[in-house]
Formats: C-alpha cells, sequence, structure tokens
C-alpha cells in the first residue's frame, strides 16, 4: 500500500474502545430489550447505515471479533512510465491498528516506510531520512477500522479532508457501494467508497500534486476471504484516470507473531525481518 510522498512516492507510493451503540446492543440482546428500545431498532444502522459514522461503526460491528491482527506479504509492484513498467518486489506487514511497514527491495538494503498511528518514517540504507506526521487512509479505511475505535477513526478520516457530512449510494464493478464525501455521481470531490454487502474499502479519490490540481484514485480489486476477514491482493493507482501503478501480492499470511520492534523507528532495522531474519542493520 501506498502513500503521496515527494519525490519517487509521490508518483507511486501512496500510498480501542467499542462504540458506545455497540455496548448498548449487546447489553440489549443479553436483556431481550433495553428502556422500551427495541434490539431491532437498535441495531438498525448496523443493517443500514445512513451516515458515515454509522457506517464505520457498521463496520468495525461486522469484523472486530474475527479480523486477523497481523498481515504479511510480498507485493509485486509494476511503476507505469510513459514507454515502460517497470517491477519490483516490495515486503510488507501490518500490525493492526496503527502499524504498517513496507521494505522496498530486499529488506536487507535498508529502504523502509514505517506509518506507525500519526507518523510516517522513511529509511533509505539504514538512516531515517524523513520523520513527520502521516495518516495512511488506506490503512484506516482498509484495515483499521475494524479494529479501532470507530469514533476515533471517523475523527482521523475528518483530518483528511473527507465531507463526512455527505453520504450517498453508487453502483462499482457491479456491486452496490456506500459513497462517503460525496453524491451520487459526483466523482470532484475527496470521497471513499464501501462495498454495502460486504463493508471492506473499494475505492478512494483525492486531489494530488503540489496544487490539488490532479486527482488521485486508488482502488482494492478482487478481493478474496481471509481468515475472519477480507484481502484484495490487487491494488490499482490512477492519476488523473491514467494507471500509474499496480500491486499484486503474493505469500499472504495472517496473525503471525511479529515482534512490535519491527514498527519502531528505533529499532526497526535492528530487529529480525520476517522474510530475510539475517537482514540486520547496525544502529548508525
Amino acid at each position: 500500500m501506498n502513500h503521496p510522498l515527494s519525490g519517487r512516492l509521490s508518483a507511486g507510493v501512496m500510498l480501542v474502545a467499542i462504540s458506545v451503540s455497540a455496548v448498548f446492543l449487546s447489553a440489549c440482546q443479553a436483556d431481550g430489550q433495553g428502556a422500551g428500545v427495541s434490539v431491532e431498532n437498535s441495531s438498525a444502522f448496523l443493517m443500514h447505515p445512513t451516515s458515515s459514522l454509522e457506517l464505520i461503526q457498521a463496520m468495525h460491528a461486522r469484523y472486530a471479533d474475527s479480523w486477523y491482527e497481523t498481515l504479511t506479504f510480498e507485493q509485486e509492484t509494476i511503476e507505469y512510465r510513459a514507454d515502460r513498467a517497470d517491477t519490483s518486489s516490495w515486503y510488507e506487514a501490518m500490525k493492526i491498528p496503527g502499524r504498517l511497514r513496507i521494505d522496498i527491495g530486499a529488506p536487507s538494503s535498508g529502504n523502509a516506510y514505517i506509518f506507525r498511528n500519526d507518523s510516517l518514517y522513511v529509511f533509505s540504507e539504514g538512516n531515517v531520512v524523513v520523520a513527520r506526521q502521516s495518516l495512511h487512509p488506506l490503512l484506516l479505511l482498509g484495515f483499521d477500522v475494524y479494529r479501532s475505535s470507530p469514533e476515533i477513526l471517523h475523527l482521523h478520516l475528518d483530518s483528511l479532508g473527507f465531507d463526512l457530512d455527505v453520504f450517498s449510494e453508487s453502483d462499482w464493478q457491479g456491486r452496490r457501494a456506500y459513497v462517503v464525501g460525496a453524491e451520487t455521481g459526483d466523482e470532484s470531490r475527496p470521497q471513499f467508497w464501501i462495498d454495502k454487502e460486504r463493508l471492506v474499502f473499494v475505492r478512494m479519490l483525492q486531489p494530488a500534486g503540489p496544487d490539488g490540481a490532479s486527482q488521485q484514485e486508488v482502488q482494492f480489486n478482487g478481493y478474496q476471504e481471509l481468515g475472519g476477514g477480507w484481502i484484495a491482493p490487487e491494488v490499482d493507482f490512477y492519476l488523473d484516470g491514467t494507471l500509474t501503478m499496480t500491486e499484486r501480492y503474493s505469500e499472504i499470511e495472517i496473525d503471525m507473531d511479529l515482534d512490535s520492534a519491527l514498527f519502531s523507528p528505533e529499532t526497526a532495522l535492528q530487529t529480525r525481518h520476517w522474510v530475510e531474519p539475517e537482514a540486520i542493520h547496525p544502529r548508525n
């Protein structure tokens, strides 16, 4: 998964608590009813959300007890140039919520990106060259939503420029989808799309470029069931309607015991890697 950054990243690398309503629903189910409110009415938003917050709450409630906690995979990265397509292998690991590590090429190269909660760290040849605040929208919408507080995640999405008061529906690849941030048919505004039946992220549109005059589109495609959740093993990135990059995932594993030190900027490159245990970099 990618994140918009300067240099190489701008072209391709785009890349706790349960909600009060969910607690209330559990209590209603235990008692059969609660304070004059039926279980059917209290759970209506879980079946038919009518706002962005209700949608996030419904996504969380659907998979909170089953979604995997860690994920690793090998990524074939295809970057499309004007006259060619360049292919490379990246290695990614997540510890959900809030932690994503991307090794660019062999882990022994010391080139990596670490997203940890609201921060980004970029490593080049074993050294940290960028450290800044950054929320990763694809991590939030594709994974963290199932293991984070819905209310806090909703606040994070608000800070990323989506108009969370605009809620609509549309069709996407033959399936119905909820659209947050734009009315049906309006693709000019920042927005994200959630599959209505599966409650998984499928599409995002955001401004791109230094002045925001371009538009980046990200698609999570080819969803497959994975453990108690889902995975989209192909992710496509478009800039102003032109395909710029494709990610294809293989060697997918879930619930591996990943050392938290792998996601810390102080210890990441001195910790045994899940792909290359010998890829240890001395601290400079």
